[in-house]
């Protein structure tokens, strides 16, 4: 009997986007046991609006070089588009803002991490 391939295989470009250094893991976390359809659908949606800004941008991935004021605004302007959409009712505006909101959320994590990364090699624990 065949085995089921593994649904992770599918993610390697992103998690290679996601960990683009070889020093350890900033979280020793594991990924959830169970992912639903929808889950992956919004993950991937996430990683290609990721994508799309980072070409915007033109900047690595981890990389965001404005203090947390300008992340911050640049949240909310995003939050406030799902909040307009949710007032007028256009549900395809709604999700496709919740992506961009989600996308921004995760740029910004990114940055977190990749200074964590900076912070460990400079103190040597890293």
């Amino acid at each position: 009997m065949p085995k089921d391939p593994d649904p992770f295989d599918m993610w390697d470009p992103y998690i290679s986007i996601l960990r683009p250094y070889d020093g350890p893991p900033i979280s020793t976390r594991a990924w959830p046991k169970r992912v639903t359809a929808a889950q992956w659908d919004a993950f991937n949606d996430i990683m290609l609006e990721r994508e799309r800004q980072q070409e915007k941008w033109n900047e690595p991935p981890g990389v965001w070089p404005c203090d947390a004021t300008t992340k911050l605004a640049v949240l909310a302007e995003e939050f406030g588009e799902v909040a307009r959409g949710v007032l007028q009712r256009d549900a395809a505006n709604v999700r496709e803002e919740l992506i961009q909101v989600a996308a921004v959320a995760m740029k910004w994590l990114e940055a977190f991490n990749a200074d964590e990364i900076t912070n460990r090699k400079k103190d040597g624990t890293g």
